[in-house]
């Protein structure tokens, strides 16, 4: 095994060792430690014996009584918080510790200036022995050092210490924030101060001119001009004449600009011109900035000392804001309010001690509101930096940056919808909200989610009728064309990969044959098969064909190549250059023509599932080779869909144009498709942990069927993802701002990744070797607590392996390759439990008996699991005669066994050809889902 891989699946997946000490080779040692830990196998056994041993099934009887029946299940849904697999490398610390430095200051009256108005920018080593952090103080006061030489504080841990705690910061009696006007009674005036011209402006610059005169006639050989922005600026390009810009602070809003060495002295003043170019994008536009400026008559390094004086209009302004009140004021009978909730979606460590968030605003509105206001208060003693979001315009903000304000933007004056949601980025501290699982075990300031109180208070608008309602907030109405004329079909083509995205070659590549298309319709492909289950498996196969999509050949008659210029669209995040990829596989999720990552990450995973436990039951039918043809071809489009570090393409297709665009096949097709993908800001784990996951296990299956080749390939690919997604944000596709309303159909909309991460580990875990093994699933385990705990929904439907809910499919994992009994019966009693309480045809629907089946399916291979002799008895005869009821119950919903042939009322591709689409199962809606035949598929082959 290569040793770098072996190194990197050892410190990332199973937390064996931190990647620091993998680099120094302690991993062999820490191997041989948790081995020796784990040793004693006789008092595993004891220990395993006195588990609980599970009561046996309830078994069917005759007077159980399966009649047609509807109960719609919705999907559940879960915060989507942030999680990192490096926690599991860390090692606890024990008691060499101190009180988080914040936490300490607000305990303190003896340091009361410091938990005031202090800052703690960044520490080495967080709050642990010999840890070095470093202070600052807010803008208006300055760190007054005393006897001491630098700002920091040190975590001292002693054995013998008079206040009891071993540990305690020293340093900081020295330490105190005061007054600049206090400490710097030295900062001297400026000659003369004046505003700044703005001749021109555009999206993300501007051009100024800066005339500034003296009182008297005098030659400026040297001089100093302050630059006082009313707005944060933060410039890529700047351009001067005659002028440099010496220091920026911090906050950007203070630039120190010198006249350049050897320029001409200025006569009675100072006159240039400067261009600020490439803003980075912020909460504001550039026509709210503007700017004073002061002009010394010498060089004055000290210049924006002046800016914190009380002449200055910074200074003027920090003390309105600081004169706020940290809390919610009473509302006057004219407002009215509505409470809501602010949610962290994702936080990820910045630089040092900072942290970058992401979060959403949300509020059930009863009223319509105009001239509205968004508040937030954050618990007592947390700070955020720094709060901005697109729909949003800062209003106001407290110095100790508890109290936050929005008010509208010129598009959004008026709110007419009963479900607000604001997505915000910003920056904090240590101290400030966070995740309610946290980031870090050891950085206990992360662990709760004090958001404090959010409303939305406004005058009641019930003038906001109808029509604003459709401008505002509905989503654009597609107005483009939907079907090509019959001069725009191409019938044939000479395919050539470099020509795929020449806005010359066709993007798709029709193909009819009348003669073929009666035959087919007449529905005698299946009637070779004598069984009931290989026509299950058959016609199961004809609805896959249906559902490809790619340029590879088809045997379905009226299918022709398709797709061929999806992914040609991308481009890059962060520099919008084209970065094309080849997205024309996959399968289409539903009746439509959209193409969802996560449809084809549960093609990979169940298809890949079926092969590994019955493959001879495929040879037998002669299906196998079509089965891993599915696989590659799914997996070619999951391999392509992730195409940068973590970025992940997570749907092809605009779902409001493909639902305006309602009829036609997509070989007529002239709809604009989108590719919709995450980025660093928006990341997309469900689906890149997904991917990792399903990858690993199409390789497990490709190895059983000599494809070792295209096996290990998808292995590096499934590597290189995780190692991509360890060393990024987090977060969900759903809540991508990028995207425009409803583009991203609701049908597909993931809620949450924990059960994703817990899969792609598990399967991860099967990569190790004996002793690495059992510790690596030992992670997975508490993954899966984290999944039950963040996952939450409703308890009958995350019971169960579906698309959304990979939970059960990583237990799976763990009882089939773990070895471990306790696993093999967790596994057994959840099976149990679904074959127990399910009710076929009398109360569950379609689409919930069909993944019901698929999950009952991973356990007819039960006798193959590791330890599942030792059960006290095998539950298989009672799994197999349910899934045999939920199978028959089903094909009365699959075209060719109990639906009509024309049951598939709203699938665009055979209403369009006039074609029957046989094997599609039919929910009660009258729809049809690629996952829904995927679950009876696997099902059907487990028999």
């Amino acid at each position: 095994m290569n040793w770098k891989r072996k190194l990197l699946l050892l410190t990332l997946s199973t937390g064996i060792c931190t990647q620091g000490e993998a680099a120094k080779g302690k991993f062999r040692y820490n191997i041989r430690k948790e081995a020796y830990l784990d040793k004693n196998s006789k008092k595993q056994k004891t220990l395993e014996a006195r588990l609980p041993t599970l009561p046996p099934p309830t078994e069917a009887t005759n007077e159980d009584d399966y009649d047609e029946g509807e109960n719609l299940i919705g999907l559940r849904a879960g915060p989507a918080l942030n999680f990192d697999f490096s926690n599991f490398a860390k090692k606890s610390r024990g008691g060499n510790s101190c009180k988080p430095l914040t936490e300490f200051l607000n305990d303190n009256e003896a340091y009361s200036s410091l938990s005031k108005y202090g800052i703690v920018t960044s520490c080495s080593r967080q709050q642990y022995k010999n840890s070095n952090c470093f202070l600052k103080c807010q803008k208006g006061f300055e760190l007054e050092l005393g006897l001491a030489k630098k700002p920091v504080t040190t975590c001292r841990c002693r054995k013998r210490r008079a206040s009891g705690d071993p540990c305690n910061w020293d340093g900081l009696k020295e330490l105190s924030c005061k007054p600049v006007i206090e400490t710097r009674s030295s900062c001297r005036p400026p000659a003369v101060t004046g505003t700044m011209n703005i001749l021109d402006r555009w999206q993300d610059g501007i051009m100024t001119f800066i005339d500034i005169a003296t009182k008297e006639k005098q030659n400026l050989t040297d001089w100093t001009l302050l630059i006082e922005w009313n707005k944060p600026v933060k410039s890529k390009r700047t351009f001067l004449w005659n002028a440099n810009v010496e220091k920026i602070s911090k906050d950007l809003t203070l630039w120190t600009v010198a006249n350049k060495k050897g320029a001409p002295p200025s006569i009675n003043g100072v006159k240039f011109g400067m261009v600020v170019d490439n803003l980075e994008k912020r909460d504001y536009g550039t026509d709210e900035l503007k700017a004073n400026i002061f002009l010394w008559n010498f060089y004055n390094e000290e210049a924006a000392c002046w800016s914190l004086s009380e002449d200055s209009i910074l200074a003027r302004s920090a003390v309105k804001e600081q004169s706020t009140v940290s809390e919610l004021e009473p509302v006057s009978g004219e407002r009215t309010c509505f409470m809501g909730k602010y949610v962290n979606t994702n936080i990820w460590k910045h630089h040092h001690s900072q942290y970058r968030v992401h979060a959403s605003l949300e509020f059930d509105l009863t009223d319509p509101l105009g001239e509205w206001e968004v508040e937030l208060v954050f618990a007592e003693g947390k700070k955020m930096l720094v709060l901005e979001t697109p729909q949003l315009t800062k209003k106001d903000k407290s110095t100790d940056g508890r109290y936050w304000s929005f008010k509208a933007r010129a598009f959004n004056d008026v709110l007419v919808s009963r479900n607000l949601k604001f997505f915000m980025s910003g920056a904090m501290w240590r101290s400030a909200p966070a995740p309610n699982a946290g980031v870090d075990e050891y950085e206990p300031d992360l662990v709760s989610d004090p958001s404090g109180e959010v409303r939305i208070c406004g005058v009641k608008a019930p003038w906001a009728h109808i029509q604003q309602r459709s401008q505002i907030f509905s989503a654009p109405i597609y107005e483009g064309k939907c079907e090509k004329n019959s001069s725009e079909m191409v019938e044939s083509y000479d395919y050539l990969e470099e020509e795929r995205c020449q806005n010359w070659s066709p993007d798709s590549i029709f193909k009819q044959d009348k003669d073929l298309l009666r035959l087919w319709n007449k529905g005698k492909m299946c009637d070779h098969q004598t069984d009931t289950t290989s026509r299950y498996i058959c016609y199961s196969i004809l609805y896959m064909e249906s559902q490809k999509a790619g340029k590879e050949l088809n045997m379905v008659p009226w299918r022709g190549q398709s797709t061929l210029k999806d992914g040609c669209d991308l481009v890059d995040s962060k520099f919008k250059a084209p970065i094309p990829v080849d997205l024309s596989g996959g399968f289409f999720a539903d009746d439509g023509h959209v193409k969802v990552t996560q449809v084809n990450i549960h093609v990979v995973n169940s298809l890949a599932t079926m092969v590994s436990n019955n493959w001879r039951r495929l040879e037998e039918l002669g299906v196998l080779r079509e089965v891993v043809g599915y696989i590659k071809h799914a997996a070619e489009f999951l391999d392509q869909a992730r195409f940068a570090g973590a970025n992940m393409v997570v749907q092809v297709g605009d779902a409001r144009v493909d639902d305006r665009c309602s009829e036609g096949s997509i070989e007529a097709s002239a709809e604009r498709r989108v590719t919709l993908a995450s980025d660093r800001k928006y990341p997309a784990t469900d689906a890149l942990a997904g991917t990792a996951g399903a990858l690993l296990a199409a390789a497990n299956a490709l190895d059983t069927v000599d494809e070792s080749d295209f096996a290990d390939r998808l292995r590096r690919k499934s590597e290189n993802i995780i190692s991509s997604m360890l060393k990024s944000p987090q977060g969900l596709s759903g809540e991508n701002a990028n995207f425009g309303e409803g583009q991203l159909s609701h049908l597909w909309r993931s809620t949450c990744f924990y059960d994703e991460l817990a899969f792609s580990a598990a399967w991860s875990c099967t990569r190790e070797n004996q002793n690495a093994k059992a510790i690596c699933f030992e992670q997975v385990e508490k993954l899966l607590e984290e999944a039950d705990e963040k996952c939450q929904g409703n308890q009958e439907e995350t019971s169960i392996s579906s698309w959304d809910d990979l939970r059960l499919t990583a237990k799976y994992v763990l009882a089939r390759y773990s070895g471990s009994l306790t696993h093999v019966k967790t596994f057994v009693e959840n099976l149990n439990q679904i074959a127990n309480n399910a009710r076929p045809c009398t109360g569950d629907s379609v689409e919930r008996t069909s993944a019901q089946a698929a999950t009952l399916a991973l356990g007819l291979s039960l006798d193959e699991f590791p330890r599942a002799n030792e059960l006290t008895y095998s539950p298989v005869g009672f799994w197999r005669r349910s899934l045999i009821k939920m199978l028959s119950c089903v094909s009365k919903n699959m075209i060719g066994f109990g639906a009509d042939d024309g049951a598939a009322i709203f699938h665009k591709n055979s209403l369009a050809n006039g074609a029957t689409l046989w094997g599609a199962i039919v929910n009660e809606s009258g729809r049809t889902k690629t996952t829904m035949n995927i679950d009876f598929l696997l099902a059907a082959a487990s028999l």
